[in-house]
């Protein structure tokens, strides 16, 4: 209907910039370029977090409305775009690959999750996909790298048996989960 949308992207000008439903453009100002999705996290009652992963090696969060920074969560490379599930114990988290080898799971307060982060080896390109995809009740975060490997973990940061398999191509995309043969089981492509 129009009403209270927004736009939210990034810039090659070190800004995310939130255009709302009065076209008025608000802009963040970050470190780098932002080339990820931004997501968009319900936090406090009439509040958010705009999250983004940047060039400068961070994952900035700035609360909506106020826009004011709440975190910033440097790593050792380019940060991929992030995702977003509810953890059985922690609640929200977000979940966000590096060029650093290194896949994070953080709280909206820019804390690590106990068992996070992982070593993957290799810079990770694309969001992390989230699925129960083993059927124990807990969120799995399915994950390639760029050397080839592609991990699931649980939430709690176990990889899951049969992971991490290995191809002789790159992962550069995020993987799709979904049942695409009908039979109740989950296939990652």
């Amino acid at each position: 209907n129009g009403v209270n949308d927004w736009i939210i992207y990034g810039t090659d000008g070190n800004v995310i910039e939130i255009k709302n439903h009065n076209e008025t453009t608000f802009s963040l100002p970050v470190g780098g370029k932002i080339r990820s999705a931004p997501i968009i996290i319900g936090f406090n009652d009439g509040e958010y977090l705009i999250v983004a992963g940047s060039k400068d090696d961070n994952l900035y969060a700035f609360r909506y409305p106020s826009l004011e920074e709440h975190f910033v969560y440097e790593t050792g490379g380019d940060v991929e775009s992030p995702s977003v599930f509810d953890h059985t114990q922690y609640g929200t988290v977000i979940v966000f690959g590096s060029a650093d080898g290194n896949l994070y799971v953080v709280d909206t307060n820019g804390d690590n999750i106990p068992g996070w982060p992982k070593v993957l080896g290799a810079p990770v390109k694309g969001s992390p996909s989230i699925a129960d995809i083993d059927g124990d009740s807990l969120a799995d975060i399915a994950i390639g790298q760029a050397e080839g490997k592609f991990f699931v973990f649980n939430e709690n940061g176990d990889v899951l048996d049969n992971f991490p398999i290995t191809i002789e191509f790159p992962f550069v995309s995020s993987p799709a989960i979904d049942d695409l043969d009908g039979d109740g089981d989950l296939e990652l492509l």
